[in-house]
C-alpha cells in the first residue's frame, strides 16, 4: 500500500488527473483528494468540476447552507449556475439568507443571483432572512433592491414576520423602506397585534412611534391594553400605557384592563395598572369590581395587592354581593382568610339577603363554612325566602356541612314559603 501511495505521488499531474476521470463517484474522488496535501492540490479543482458536471453543482447548495465562502467561490469560478435549485425548490441564495450567511449571500448577489427567487412555499431570500432574524442579510438584500412589500401565501408580509418574532432592527429597516404598517394577514392580524401577542415590547414601541394605528379591538371588544393585561404581558402593558393607552377602556362585558388582569390573576400587571392610576371602583356592566373578580377566582396575591392599593372590602356589585361572598362560594379558603383578616363583613347580605356563610353552605365548601363560623358568622341568618345556611346545605345534599352546622347549634325547622325544610 505504501508503495502504491508513493507511486501515485511521483506520477505527472496530467496522469493523475486522467486517473481521476475513471473514478465513478464524487464520494470516492473526494476520498482520494483527502489522502494527502499533494493529491488535494492536484485534484481538488477537478472534484468541483465533476460536481458541476455530474450533480449540477449541488456543492453550491451545501456551501450556501453551511456558509462555506471559499467553496462557493471555487464553484463559481468553475462555472456553476448561481440560480440552480435543489429538489425543494431552494436556490443557494435562499439557503444563505435562511441560515444567515452574509458573506455567501454577498457573493451570490454579486454574481447575479435572483433577489426575488421563491421556493415552493413562496418564500424569497428576504422573507427567509426576515423570518429568521438575520439582520445583516436583510439589510444587504434591501440595499440591493429586494422587494420589502412581499406577501406569502397566507397574506403575511415581511414586516408581520419580523414583528411577530421580535426583530426590532429588521422592523425598523422595513418601515424605512416603505413597508405598510397596517397590512393584515388572512387572520386579520396586523404587525402591531402580532408583536403585542408575542410579547415583543420593543417592537410595539417602535411601531407606535412610527405612527401605527392603535385602535384595535377584538371580537369581544377588547383593545390591546385589555388583551395584554388579561394575559399578563407586563412589558407590552408598560409600553402601551407609556404611549397613551386608555386605562379605563371597557370590553363588551364592561370589564376594564384592571378587571381582566385581576380576574386572570396577573398580579404584576395589576400592580402596573394601579400604579398608573387605574380606577379600583370602575366595575363592569353588572357592577362587579376588580377585587370581586380576583376573589371569585381565588387570586390571593391580586386580592392582597388591591386591598393595599385601597380597594373597598365591602363594595357590592349589581347583585349586592361583596368579594367575601364570591370567595366563600368558590371555596377559596386563603382568600376568605385574607378578606376576614382585613375586615370584611362576615354577615354581608346580597339583594337576596344571602350571606357568605349561606353561599359557602350552598356549594358544600366545608373549610370555608368552618372558618366563617369560627370567626363569628351568624348561623341563623335568613335570606328573603327564610332559608338559613343549614337549609341550603340540606337542599343540595352536603351531608358533612349539615352535620357540622347542626353540631355548631344550627336550628332545624327553617321555613321556605311556609313549608318545613328540615
Amino acid at each position: 500500500m505504501k508503495d502504491l501511495k508513493m507511486s501515485l505521488l511521483i506520477l505527472p499531474i496530467e496522469l493523475l488527473r486522467l486517473i481521476a476521470t475513471y473514478i465513478k463517484t464524487e464520494k470516492d474522488l473526494n476520498s482520494l483528494c483527502q489522502t494527502n496535501t499533494w493529491l488535494y492540490y492536484v485534484l481538488n479543482r477537478f472534484l468541483y468540476q465533476q460536481n458541476i458536471k455530474i450533480s449540477g453543482g449541488s456543492a453550491l447548495i451545501w456551501a450556501a447552507k453551511f456558509g462555506k465562502v471559499v467553496t462557493a467561490q471555487i464553484l463559481i469560478q468553475e462555472g456553476v449556475k448561481v440560480g440552480m435549485r435543489d429538489t425543494n425548490g431552494m436556490s443557494p441564495l435562499l439557503y444563505a439568507a435562511a441560515y444567515g450567511h452574509l458573506a455567501v449571500a454577498e457573493l451570490l448577489v454579486q454574481e447575479g443571483a435572483e433577489l426575488e427567487s421563491k421556493n415552493w412555499q413562496s418564500q424569497t431570500p428576504l422573507s427567509s432572512a426576515a423570518a429568521h432574524g438575520h439582520e445583516a442579510v436583510v439589510k444587504l438584500l434591501l440595499e440591493k433592491g429586494a422587494n420589502p412589500v412581499y406577501k406569502n401565501r397566507h397574506g403575511r408580509t415581511l414586516l408581520s414576520w419580523a414583528a411577530m418574532h421580535g426583530y426590532a432592527e429588521i422592523v425598523k429597516w422595513l418601515v424605512e423602506k416603505g413597508a405598510n404598517l397596517e397590512t393584515k394577514d388572512r387572520n386579520g392580524c396586523t404587525p402591531l397585534l402580532l408583536a403585542a401577542v408575542n410579547q415583543h415590547a420593543a417592537v410595539v414601541k417602535l411601531l407606535i412611534e412610527k405612527g401605527v394605528n392603535t385602535k384595535y379591538k377584538d371580537g369581544q371588544g377588547r383593545d390591546l391594553l385589555s388583551w395584554t393585561a388579561k394575559h399578563g404581558y407586563e412589558g407590552v402593558v408598560k409600553v402601551l400605557i407609556e404611549k397613551g393607552a386608555y386605562l379605563e377602556s371597557k370590553d363588551q362585558n364592561g370589564q376594564t384592563p384592571l378587571s381582566l388582569a385581576a380576574r386572570h390573576g396577573q398580579t404584576a400587571v395589576v400592580g402596573i395598572l394601579t400604579e398608573q392610576g387605574a380606577n379600583l371602583k370602575n366595575g363592569d356592566w353588572y357592577g362587579k369590581l376588580p377585587l370581586s373578580w380576583a376573589a371569585t377566582y381565588g387570586h390571593e396575591g391580586v386580592v392582597n395587592l388591591l386591598i393595599k392599593r385601597g380597594a373597598n372590602l365591602r363594595s357590592k356589585d349589581g347583585d349586592g354581593r361583596a368579594p367575601l361572598s364570591y370567595a366563600a362560594a368558590h371555596g377559596h379558603i386563603e382568600v376568605v382568610k385574607l378578606l376576614v383578616e382585613k375586615g370584611a363583613d362576615l354577615d354581608s347580605k346580597d339583594w337576596g339577603l344571602r350571606t357568605p356563610l349561606s353561599w359557602a353552605a350552598r356549594h358544600g365548601q366545608m373549610a370555608v363554612v368552618s372558618l366563617l363560623i369560627e370567626k363569628g358568622a351568624s348561623i341563623e341568618s335568613k335570606d328573603q325566602n327564610g332559608q338559613t345556611c343549614l337549609s341550603w346545605a340540606s337542599k343540595y345534599g352536603h351531608e358533612a356541612v349539615v352535620d357540622f352546622l347542626v353540631e355548631k347549634g344550627a336550628k332545624c325547622g327553617a321555613k321556605r314559603n311556609n313549608s318545613s325544610i328540615l
